[in-house]
């Protein structure tokens, strides 16, 4: 994560791993917390997929970072509750 963030130009964020019931779950990535956002990663990434797809779906995360688009989805989180 730290070198794929470097690469981004984007500070390395807090990761966090969510193990899941089953490591046949491929969920995927997300960018929560108000204060300090953080990388949460399922490990069925970990476990289902290759080192490039996790590292696309890494990338894609820290994307959302580096544009503050990760606001967006709270918004809409927020409304929709």
């Amino acid at each position: 994560i730290r070198e794929l963030a470097e690469r981004m130009g984007v500070r390395p964020p807090v990761a966090r791993l969510v193990r899941s019931a089953s490591s046949q779950q491929a969920n995927q990535g997300m960018v929560a917390g108000l204060v300090a956002p953080s990388l949460i990663l399922f490990d069925g990434i970990l476990y289902r997929l290759s080192e490039e797809e996790r590292d696309a779906i890494i990338a894609h995360e820290l994307g959302h970072l580096a544009n503050h688009t990760f606001w967006y989805w709270l918004v809409a989180g927020l409304a929709c509750s």
